[in-house]
């Protein structure tokens, strides 16, 4: 609420006017300094958690980039862009974990179509930040560049800061779009491998049942037979099967 009331979302240009921006309110720094503290408290919840040695490495990627995205925009005064951009990545988190708990409680209809509007939303917004970034550092920023750093303002507007932050968040975003399609795709293959499973003891069921009752038919008839022929060869036909069932 505080991102449209400060009119950050809907007037643009306010992400780079008035650069550095700085006294910050006492919300945003709260904000930051919050976000500061939970990604922090994040790595040693991993021990404490015992997760997975497979799940480790991507977990401290993500721990890891929020933490440093949060740093570097609260040090170098961007705390506007920065938290147009880690808000609108919390909200398209929630909407994932929403539908995932409405999926875990059996509503697969309701969680189909969370999933589909999570999908279109986080590549929308991968698309949405790089446009973003590009206006914000490129067009917006570059206006009131500075030749040198000024520690004493706060002003860190340099070229070279300006491109390692729109580098930064190219690379980032190309990265999550990397594991969600990563993520599709591994989806869509165990779903394939569940179809074929499925598919397979289906046909191994109607194929035991088919040879049952082909045996069951089989039998029947050899007992047709059987009762055809005269009274004394049926006794030396049972004779005959009795001695190959001692035998086996």
């Amino acid at each position: 609420a505080n991102i449209f009331s400060e009119k950050y979302v809907p007037n643009l240009s306010s992400l780079w006017n008035d650069y550095p921006h700085i006294p910050l309110p006492f919300w945003v720094k709260f904000y930051f300094i919050g976000q500061i503290c939970y990604w922090l408290h994040s790595y040693p919840e991993l021990y404490l958690q015992k997760v997975k040695k497979d799940e480790i490495k991507p977990r401290i990627v993500y721990i890891t980039l929020y933490l440093f995205s949060s740093v570097a925009v609260y040090a170098l005064n961007m705390s506007r862009l920065g938290l147009v951009l880690l808000t609108g990545n919390y909200v398209v988190d929630l909407i994932y974990h929403i539908t995932r708990l409405v999926h875990f409680a059996g509503k697969n209809t309701a969680s189909k179509i969370g999933f589909w509007i999570w999908d279109v939303l986080f590549v929308s917004t991968r698309i949405l930040y790089i446009v973003l970034a590009f206006v914000t550092f490129k067009s917006g920023l570059s206006k009131y560049d500075q030749p040198s750093v000024n520690v004493a303002e706060g002003n860190f507007n340099t070229f070279v800061i300006r491109m390692n932050g729109l580098v930064f968040i190219f690379v980032t975003q190309a990265y999550m779009m990397w594991n969600f399609i990563n993520f599709h795709l591994r989806k869509r293959n165990e779903q394939f491998l569940t179809a074929k499973s499925i598919a397979s003891s289906k046909q191994f069921a109607s194929q035991t049942t088919k040879n049952r009752k082909n045996q069951k038919k089989s039998k029947k008839n050899d007992e047709d037979d059987l009762n055809e022929l005269p009274e004394a060869d049926q006794n030396h036909a049972k004779e005959l099967r009795q001695r190959k069932i001692k035998v086996k």
